[in-house]
């Protein structure tokens, strides 16, 4: 019992604190993505880039502005997204859930590959916004059914190994392995938007297919429970 005599208040305070600092650490962890449009000016001076070169292009808008504008619309389609892809989820998934997560997954991922490629070779800032809106929530309905089938297919006492496994994962092919494989691409291809054009319609198809494999060969672990005890 918490002190004052009122059962569980500690434990309230105890799980607000986590929560909140999980909360700053994945702020910090995103602090980066801005560094780079900090200090883009410099380096196309440095090395003489043009915008054609650096993947800033020829939407005709100030980078300021543009910068702006994406990162409310990130804000608002992963917060939309997230939250819509769980609810949908929790109502789509019945009979085995692992496998009905994974192709809730699938179903939404793939039908973003055309809606990249009209993001990618949009013209104005309009058309880019748009797509780009509703690419991401396609994309951001996954996040709560892929952590669900995650949990539902490793035993009880492995779920925290196989999340930290996931997101280390995450990690190394993403964050480690993409920034130099998209520069090599671009060096290749003479600019960002053909490099991206080609690898991020080509990566998430391979995801959305992924899961689709996933779902016909996931299994449910002992003790996992789609309704509340």
């Amino acid at each position: 019992m918490a002190e004052g005599g009122q059962p569980g208040r500690g434990l309230i305070r105890s799980r607000g604190a986590i929560i909140g600092l999980l909360t700053g650490l994945n702020l910090f962890n995103y602090l980066d993505r801005y560094i780079v449009t900090a200090v883009s000016p410099s380096i196309q001076d440095a090395f003489r880039l043009s915008n054609l070169r650096t993947g800033l292009s020829a939407l005709s808008m100030p980078l300021q502005q543009a910068d702006t504008c994406f990162g409310r619309s990130l804000a608002i389609v992963g917060l939309l997204g997230t939250a819509l892809g769980g609810w949908l989820a929790d109502r789509m998934t019945r009979s085995d859930p692992a496998r009905d997560a994974l192709r809730f997954c699938a179903a939404f991922t793939l039908p973003a590959v055309p809606c990249v490629v009209v993001c990618l070779l949009a013209s104005t800032p309009a058309g880019f916004f748009l797509a780009f809106c509703v690419t991401g929530l396609l994309l951001f309905a996954s996040t709560a059914p892929l952590n669900s089938a995650l949990l539902g297919s490793v035993p009880p006492e492995l779920r925290a190994q196989g999340m930290a496994l996931s997101i280390f994962a995450t990690h190394l092919l993403g964050d480690l392995l993409s920034p130099p494989l998209i520069g090599l691409a671009a060096d290749r291809a003479g600019d960002v938007r053909s490099a991206l054009l080609f690898l991020i319609p080509a990566a998430i198809a391979a995801s959305g297919m992924f899961w689709w494999w996933g779902s016909k060969s996931a299994s449910l672990s002992p003790g996992f429970s789609t309704s509340p005890e």
